[in-house]
């Protein structure tokens, strides 16, 4: 993507909020927090009909988004949310007037408040790192370096087959639903929009979980499972965040 790197890191660190991403096509300078031990890998896919080309990146840790308590120290936002839409991606960036890795935006109402002052009831934009862009996006975000690698966008078919769209997405991630709700973990936008009151959901799989609920009791707390997106098991709340209860 067409950005300096002091800016790929800020971006990175805002919209990812505890990871290093690395992949083939756009790759991170070195920071403080890799390690030699980072890999670079690319996984290659498209859907049946091929119009999508799915590009999966390696993301290296730099905390543990297993554990809800790290999660929860690092944002300022922690909601049961239902997703109300999801509105499209993109690869460009308001805040920076540049491109930057592709996300997903779409609204979302708030449920239940957990931690912070966003209130029940309320519409809020929501951002997230990785989503599906047209290929001309796509194209047009990257780098001269990375324009070498994939030729001009006439010659797309060499490496895009038929694909007409490019989904990135970080491995072992999961992607919102609509209709769903989720226990979300958020921080204030200051990457994607200048438009005030928007919200990136953070931490990958570890910021976004699924809810199950016995009743629509959300203001005490009261029977809600959280999916973990690790061992694929439903939790107590209480269990995942301490003053639920």
């Amino acid at each position: 993507m067409q950005m300096n790197k002091n800016r790929r890191a800020a971006i990175i660190g805002a919209a990812a909020m505890i990871a290093i991403v690395v992949v083939a096509i756009c790759k991170l300078p070195n920071t403080p927090e890799a390690t030699k031990n980072d890999v670079e890998e690319i996984t290659k896919s498209q859907n049946a009909d091929n119009d999508v080309y799915e590009l999966t990146s390696v993301t290296a840790l730099v905390a543990d988004i297993s554990d809800p308590e790290i999660v929860n120290n690092r944002s300022a936002n922690i909601v049961m949310a239902r997703i109300d839409s999801i509105d499209g991606g993109s690869n460009y960036s308001e805040v920076y007037d540049d491109y930057v890795f592709p996300y997903t935006y779409g609204h979302m109402t708030v449920v239940g408040n957990l931690k912070g002052d966003l209130t029940v009831g309320e519409s809020i934009r929501f951002y997230r790192l990785g989503g599906t862009i047209s290929l001309e996006q796509f194209y047009a975000g990257m780098a001269e370096a990375e324009r070498e690698k994939f030729g001009p966008i006439e010659n797309s078919k060499d490496f895009f087959g038929d694909a007409k769209m490019v989904k990135y997405v970080m491995r072992d991630d999961v992607e919102p639903e609509a209709g769903k709700i989720y226990l979300m973990y958020l921080n204030p936008d200051t990457v994607y929009s200048k438009e005030p009151g928007g919200h990136i959901i953070t931490g990958f799989q570890g910021g976004l979980r699924e809810i199950k609920m016995e009743g629509n009791d959300t203001h005490h707390f009261v029977g809600i499972k959280v999916l973990n997106n690790f061992t694929g098991e439903w939790e107590d709340l209480s269990s995942v965040f301490a003053t639920a209860n």
